[in-house]
């Protein structure tokens, strides 16, 4: 191959590679709101997928904590922003509940937020403070029961699934514990470590290391099957009792008039993210499973769980606020 060949190659190839550098320079950033505070799951899927998510992109990804009002301040940005997928909802499932516990919610969950796919799970737990007298949910019951309205729970805010949990299982069993809504996990469980707040339903993900420093208490796990980070804890149903099942989901969220197209792309690349070996590890270490789901059957759940914890609110006989 002759020299003045071989520079027109280079030449075209430059000229290729240019182009696409400047056309990724070009496109504005994809920004993933966390409607919680830094720290929380939510937060920590957001920014290990941000990474992978820029690079399969080739656009720039930030991560930005929108918290407040139990999460509705983030949701709500992203309900109403440009249908343009530039603003993408880093969620846990929190949103389902809202519908139901507040009266002028500024969105409609289901008609202003679209599902692409969901991200981790984690099981819900009940917790107790370290200076909490008993060891188990039994004997919860026996000293709310023996001594009412002397016990108090903590919750992230009104209408979140750790509220709603707790006002359930109060209404089946007849107990007089007081609510504090928190701005958020972080004080919730800042305060329950610190014997300020005496239990909580919280998922599991939440405090695994307080639990291994003995800076909280496990009563029970939320579900039919024990953990497997905490096997000797017994599940609720085995201590006699009976609690609204639930999982805490994170997922993706756009607004809902964005292109299907770009819908389809982040759900693709999710989906691929999620099955990297180096992610797998880094949930499991923080007590999260990656869920691989397709946006059809994500948007199916989204829907029917929403109307399912409507019930739920309306069976608590929590009134909207």
């Amino acid at each position: 191959m002759n020299r003045r060949v071989l520079n027109r190659m280079v030449l075209a190839l430059s000229s290729v590679l240019l182009t696409g550098t400047v056309a990724a320079q070009d496109k504005p950033n994809l920004t993933l709101i966390v409607p919680t505070t830094s720290a929380t799951a939510a937060d920590l899927i957001a920014r290990l997928i941000a990474p992978h998510l820029s690079e399969r992109l080739k656009r720039t990804v930030v991560v930005e904590n929108k918290a407040g009002a139990s999460g509705i301040i983030g949701m709500n940005q992203v309900a109403r922003a440009k249908p343009d997928g530039n603003q993408v909802l880093v969620s846990p499932n929190s949103l389902l509940t809202l519908g139901g516990t507040n009266k002028n919610l500024p969105f409609n969950p289901k008609t202003d937020l679209m599902p692409v796919v969901p991200l981790a799970v984690s099981t819900m737990a009940v917790f107790s403070s370290p200076a909490f007298q008993g060891k188990s949910l039994l004997e919860l019951v026996q000293v709310a029961k023996r001594d009412p309205g002397k016990l108090n729970y903590g919750s992230p805010g009104i209408g979140t699934p750790h509220h709603l949990l707790m006002e359930v299982f109060k209404e089946v069993q007849g107990l007089d514990i007081t609510h504090v809504p928190f701005k958020g996990t972080a004080g919730m469980v800042t305060d329950l470590a610190g014997s300020r707040v005496d239990v909580a339903f919280m998922p599991l993900h939440s405090s695994v290391e307080l639990l291994k420093g003995n800076k909280l208490r496990l009563l029970a796990i939320v579900g039919d099957k024990r953990s497997l980070l905490f096997p000797d804890v017994p599940t609720v149903n085995e201590q006699g009792f009976k609690t609204e099942r639930f999982t805490w989901t994170a997922g993706i969220f756009l607004p809902v008039a964005t292109p299907r197209a770009v819908a389809q792309e982040l759900e693709q690349n999710i989906n691929a993210i999620l099955r990297l070996p180096e992610v797998e590890r880094s949930l499991a270490a923080a007590g999260l499973t990656p869920v691989i789901e397709s946006q059809v059957d994500f948007g199916r759940r989204y829907v029917a769980e929403i109307d399912q914890w409507r019930k739920v609110v309306e069976m608590a006989g929590i009134k909207p606020e």
